[in-house]
């Protein structure tokens, strides 16, 4: 499963994938220690935790809305 962390689809998606322990990446819209939308960081976490999470910003970048719907 290849997504960003978003609500609704992305992220119902994501949490299947996890449920069944199934490979998981969340393309996030931030440094991957910024996890974005806040509302996902323990979702966001837990896909860390099992997963991947991907970014083309280096660490510490800040997320912004723009950044989120360009990815």
């Amino acid at each position: 499963m290849l997504a960003g962390g978003a609500y609704g689809i992305e992220g119902a998606a994501h949490g299947a994938t996890v449920a069944v322990r199934g490979d998981t990446i969340a393309v996030i819209a931030g440094g991957v220690d910024r996890p974005y939308p806040n509302g996902h960081r323990e979702h966001l976490e837990g896909i860390a935790d099992v997963g991947l999470l991907v970014s083309e910003l280096p660490p510490g970048s800040t997320p912004t809305r723009q950044r989120f719907l360009a990815r």
